[in-house]
């Protein structure tokens, strides 16, 4: 029976007796001779948690379990596969997919047998189960620590240092912030162009509607220590705070900036105020593919204007605008129609219709690309077959001992990048070697289709095709572009 052997040691426990690479690979090869087994290959998996299958030399295992190249897989201990029985089982059932068994040295089982198929079960609720059983350990230390007073886990927030002492200059800022709120009834928008405006930042970064959003809702600044899930938004009684079961708040150890009455008293402000204009109920066919031409910043859905008509009848127009715009009035390109952009997108699509098909030249020349790019993979295969030729071979002298552990972990890292490297060659290769003509066969039923989808179906055959719409003008204010006329703009596209 071809046999492939799989290793895997975490960083703790590279040192300890009888989990080490190398005790493990004697242990397994002992086994194979033994048993009269063949070794087909070693998989060495370094350093690496069984938390979940994103491991490289695990992958390569399965890839190859896909090509047929060996009948069983052979282990040290069956935790040294994985620790989750969802894993397991999903594991389990891709091996005996492509006829492969598992074999565990230790626990003395193996997957061609029905009693080892149950034990391996057993053996896998019970190692989750001491997954789960540490999460809950570590969850408690944090919850004590809250009990405590003291912050959890994570970075101290903006106005403190990594000891969770105030900077003073920074809660400064943090006090100017809740005063424009407050007193001035500035908008988070207009807080964040008056910061920038007085050359204040936020650690080097420029302040933005989201970032005076969370200074003023974050708890830490009002002596509060939170764990686990948010607060309930717009729920409070008697101006307190209502939690969820599992969330711990209590007074906390550390210097406050708000106290909390300024804290509630604002938070409830910011409550009334959240009913913005912004619309969250129409369809915007173009969001996730819009970004600006000038910033490269994406660009978002905004309320929709209402007008009437000479006979009475209201009118509503989606419009998008650049987020960097809508932050902090850092971009000035101007709003732009979601009909302005399907105007544009179906005289683009027109302008390719005048071009018709490629010409005998044109498709002579496609066709010497793709040639030219077939070659190209062929190259890159041969390649990748030479890099993992001798990463067998590196694991093969490390198994007769004839490179130290060291040697072999740098020889290795070599390769697997070259691997990464030219399986990426390969994939982008291929994806230009399909060229423009499927796109083309989409492009020739667009409009066609366009006319007769729905709003949901708009959104899905814009996803299909097109994976970047860049919107550029020159115009900053277009004034006297009404009543159906566009101001000047163009778009760029991207397929998928």
């Amino acid at each position: 029976m071809r046999i492939a052997i799989y290793l895997r040691v975490s960083t703790e426990m590279q040192v300890e007796d009888g989990y080490s690479l190398r005790a493990q690979r004697a242990t397994l090869i002992e086994y194979c001779k033994v048993n009269e087994y063949e070794i087909s290959d070693i998989y060495m998996d370094e350093g690496i948690s069984a938390k979940d299958t994103n491991r490289p030399q695990l992958q390569r295992l399965l890839d190859d379990a896909t090509k047929g190249l060996f009948d069983a897989v052979l282990v040290h201990k069956f935790d040294r596969f994985t620790r989750s029985v969802k894993d397991l089982y999903e594991l389990l059932g891709y091996l005996k997919l492509h006829s492969v068994s598992f074999i565990s040295k230790q626990e003395k089982f193996d997957t061609s047998t029905a009693m080892g198929m149950a034990m391996l079960g057993m053996l896998g609720v019970f190692a989750q189960f001491e997954r789960e059983l540490i999460g809950e350990r570590v969850r408690f230390g944090m919850e004590q620590k809250v009990r405590e007073g003291k912050r959890p886990n994570g970075m101290f927030p903006y106005g403190y240092d990594k000891k969770g002492n105030i900077i003073p200059e920074e809660a400064e800022i943090i006090r100017l912030v809740r005063h424009m709120y407050m007193k001035e009834q500035m908008g988070f928008k207009t807080i964040a162009m008056r910061l920038i405006d007085q050359g204040i930042t936020r650690r080097g970064s420029i302040w933005r509607a989201s970032t005076v959003s969370s200074t003023l809702e974050n708890t830490f600044y009002a002596g509060i220590i939170q764990f686990g899930n948010k607060m309930e938004n717009g729920k409070y009684a008697n101006h307190k705070k209502e939690m969820r079961k599992d969330v711990i708040h209590e007074k906390g150890i550390y210097e406050a900036i708000f106290t909390e009455e300024e804290f509630y008293e604002h938070l409830r402000i910011m409550r009334r105020r959240s009913g913005n204009s912004y619309s969250r109920k129409l369809e915007y066919y173009f969001t996730g593919l819009l970004r600006c031409g000038r910033c490269g910043a994406a660009m978002h859905g905004r309320m929709v204007h209402s007008r009437k008509d000479k006979n009475g009848n209201t009118t509503k127009s989606s419009y998008y605008i650049c987020n960097m715009r809508k932050e902090n009035n850092s971009c000035m390109l101007p709003t732009i129609q979601q009909r302005h952009i399907e105007h544009m997108l179906m005289e683009y699509i027109s302008a390719l219709h005048v071009d018709k098909a490629l010409t005998t030249v044109e498709k002579k020349k496609a066709d010497n690309q793709n040639a030219a790019r077939e070659k190209m993979i062929q190259k890159l295969t041969r390649d990748l077959e030479s890099v993992r030729a001798r990463v067998k071979k590196w694991q093969f002298m490390f198994i007769e001992e004839l490179v130290t552990a060291d040697d072999l972990r740098s020889r290795l890292a070599v390769e697997y990048q070259a691997e990464s490297d030219i399986l990426k060659a390969i994939e982008d290769a291929q994806e230009s070697v399909k060229e423009s003509n499927e796109i083309k066969v989409k492009l020739d039923t667009f409009s066609q289709a366009w006319e007769h989808a729905d709003d949901l179906e708009k959104k899905e055959l814009l996803n299909e095709i097109f994976d970047e719409i860049r919107i550029f003008s020159d115009i900053n204010n277009p004034r006297g572009y009404r009543n159906g006329r566009y101001y000047p703009a163009r778009i760029e596209i991207k397929y998928r």
